[in-house]
C-alpha cells in the first residue's frame, strides 16, 4: 500500500444478522419455501450480502439449525449441568427449562421441531446427533428407577433404557411440535398440555 493512501474501509460482518433474519423467514416460510430475496430483504441486505457470507440456500439453513441446536443444549445445561445426577427433579427441570425456551423464542422452535426434519443432509445429521447426546444424558433419568431394570438381564435393561430415554425425547418433540403456532394443539391452553406433559414424562420414566 502507497503511504498516506488509505485502502478501503473494512465491510464489518453481517453474517449474525443474516442468520437472525433467515430463522424468521423459514420459520414463516418453511425451508422449502423460503428464498434467499426474503432473507435479503429481512437482513436489509441485497441477496448479494446474504451470498456474501453463505454460498447456497442449505448452508445457511445448516448454520440456522446449528445455531438453534446450540441455544437449546445451552438451555438444558443450565437446568441440569452434566455432572449433576438425574432424578424427578432434574426431569421436571429440563422440561421446564426448554418448554420456557421455546416459548420465548417460537421461530427457533419452529425451526427446530416443524422445519427442520432432514430438510438438507447436514441438518439430518445435526439432528441425529442431537436425539443422541440427550438420549446418552437421559440415562441419569432413569438412576431412581434402576432397581426395577437390574431385575433383567443387562442387555434387556440396556434395551428398555434406550426406548424408554428415546421415547421420553420424541414425545416431547412432538408435543412441542403441536403447540407452536400451527401446531394441531395450538389453540389449546399451554399450561394445560405442560401439566399433561410432566405427569406422562414422569410416569414414562419412574412408573406408577
Amino acid at each position: 500500500m502507497v503511504e498516506g493512501v488509505k485502502g478501503p474501509a473494512h465491510r464489518p460482518s453481517k453474517r449474525a444478522a443474516v442468520v437472525e433474519a433467515a430463522i424468521k423467514v423459514f420459520a414463516a416460510r418453511g425451508f422449502v419455501d423460503a428464498s434467499i430475496p426474503e432473507i435479503a430483504e429481512a437482513a436489509d441486505l441485497a441477496p448479494t450480502g446474504v451470498y456474501y457470507h453463505f454460498a447456497t440456500k442449505d448452508e445457511l439453513f445448516d448454520s440456522v439449525v446449528r445455531q438453534v441446536y446450540t441455544a437449546v443444549d445451552a438451555v438444558v445445561e443450565q437446568a441440569r449441568p452434566y455432572d449433576e445426577p438425574g432424578g424427578p427433579d432434574t426431569l421436571l427441570a429440563t422440561i421446564e427449562a426448554v418448554w420456557d425456551w421455546a416459548s420465548t423464542h417460537p421461530d427457533h422452535a419452529k425451526i427446530l421441531y416443524q422445519q427442520m426434519p432432514d430438510a438438507t443432509p447436514a441438518s439430518r445429521v445435526m439432528r441425529q446427533e442431537h436425539e443422541q447426546r440427550h438420549v446418552e444424558r437421559a440415562y441419569g433419568y432413569l438412576e431412581e428407577s434402576s432397581s426395577e431394570l437390574t431385575r433383567a438381564s443387562a442387555a434387556e435393561s440396556h434395551a428398555v433404557a434406550t426406548l424408554t430415554v428415546r421415547t421420553l425425547i420424541r414425545f416431547q418433540i412432538a408435543t412441542l411440535a403441536a403447540v407452536v403456532p400451527g401446531g394441531a394443539l395450538e389453540s389449546r391452553s399451554v399450561a394445560s398440555v405442560r401439566a399433561e406433559l410432566d405427569r406422562v414424562s414422569q410416569r414414562l420414566v419412574y412408573g406408577g
